[in-house]
């Protein structure tokens, strides 16, 4: 009784999951899973990303749903005024986050806090003292090419960055989503007059 209602409950933070569009996320597994254009190697590394992606939802979605119960009232009246810039890939708009982040008027996120918009985990970790190590640790992973990707662009979890980052981790349905999965026809899902000149 207790392992159905455990898988009930899990059942339950997948449906409810705010993360994921789920009509997105089927549509990128379908692409990759059936795609003769991936080699078998490259094919098992990205099935791997989306089922540990997947692994992940209800931990994520009841994470979610703890802030809303423990400071949901102070997250819905903090913000009266956002700041939302807009731009393209390269137009500056990093450079501005950056830049207004400095104002003390001002609360910008950090990538970490976009990875994992938890108030409830936040506070944990500025109360046991652990923020500064988390802002200190790199973007990349600890690997030969994270190493050189970590010299061509220094990134850690500390630096403000825009949220496009966390749509393109989090969210199947942007466009980036095609950077880390390179499937012609997954832009004829995300936009179907893309392809139809070709």
């Amino acid at each position: 009784m207790i392992f159905i209602g455990a898988i009930a409950c899990i059942a339950l933070l997948y449906v409810c999951s705010p993360f994921p569009v789920w009509k997105s996320y089927f549509a990128v597994f379908r692409s990759v899973a059936t795609s003769r254009e991936i080699g078998r190697r490259p094919k098992a590394r990205l099935i791997q990303y989306l089922l540990s992606d997947f692994a992940a939802f209800p931990f994520l979605s009841l994470a979610w749903y703890l802030d809303k119960l423990v400071v949901g009232r102070a997250i819905n009246k903090a913000d009266t005024a956002p700041v939302c810039l807009v731009g393209q890939p390269r137009s500056g708009t990093t450079f501005i986050h950056r830049t207004l982040s400095n104002c003390e008027h001002l609360h910008s996120i950090r990538h970490c806090e976009m990875r994992y918009p938890f108030v409830w985990l936040w506070k944990g970790l500025r109360f046991t003292g652990l923020e500064p190590w988390v802002h200190r640790r790199d973007y990349w992973p600890q690997t030969d090419s994270g190493a050189l990707a970590s010299k061509l662009h220094s990134h850690k979890l500390g630096d403000y960055e825009e949220h496009g980052i966390f749509l393109e981790e989090r969210m199947y349905h942007h466009f980036f989503v095609f950077r880390r999965f390179p499937i012609p026809e997954l832009l004829r899902f995300q936009s179907p007059s893309f392809l139809e000149v070709s």
